[in-house]
């Protein structure tokens, strides 16, 4: 890494930081840098302003996350290849991150400094695994329906992430591969709740 990069680095560890505590209004340059141990000009440098620097911190997220798909097929990979692989980049992207605080962060305040980019990363997702539940369903297209179990499907793994299981049920975080075994559990209860729907379009009792 050149020093060039390293001074990057760590000026978006630093800003991860930072605005996941604070938020993009009340975080400061000065102790972005300061957290980064660099001056105001190499924040200039790389990003340009405040605002770039938290595009940029975003589009590092987004750029890790799609290389790690570059080896699936979307359009056509099994929906336990797409939700399996989704579900393992979220927990190791976000257990235990200031880049999952910071995403929620931008969810329930959003500054509108991320257009297109920060809709289509949410998009692309949701529609691969849209289309791995219409495969399995046999549909051409999705309804309603398709989305909201898809919606559900998400759900299942983003609520590990918040603090409530810890606080209601903490003996689940003892399990020394607990991730593992949610990854597991969760696939499980995806292949019922598909077969569930599956059932249920045939009108038959389920």
């Amino acid at each position: 890494m050149t020093r060039s990069e390293d001074t990057r680095h760590r000026l978006l560890e630093a800003a991860t930081e930072v605005f996941a505590d604070k938020g993009f209004t009340r975080a400061s340059t000065r102790e972005i840098t300061s957290k980064a141990g660099v001056n105001i000009a190499s924040l200039n440098y790389h990003f340009g302003d405040k605002a770039g620097l938290y595009r940029g911190v975003f589009s590092q997220h987004f750029m890790e996350a799609d290389a790690a798909l570059e080896s699936i097929d979307l359009p056509n990979a099994p929906f336990e290849v797409i939700y399996g692989e989704f579900n393992r980049q979220f927990f190791e992207a976000f257990a235990g991150r200031s880049i999952a605080r910071l995403m929620n962060r931008e969810m329930i305040e959003p500054t509108g400094l991320l257009g297109e980019e920060w809709g289509g990363q949410m998009q692309r997702r949701h529609d691969a695994l849209v289309g791995s539940v219409c495969r399995e369903l046999g549909l051409e297209a999705p309804d309603d329906e398709v989305q909201r179990l898809t919606f559900v499907l998400v759900g299942m793994v983003v609520i590990f992430e918040r603090p409530f299981p810890q606080h209601l049920a903490p003996g689940l975080a003892e399990d020394p591969d607990w991730i593992g075994t949610i990854l597991s559990r969760v696939q499980l209860y995806a292949r019922a709740v598909i077969q569930a729907e599956k059932v249920r379009r045939m009108g038959a009792p389920g």
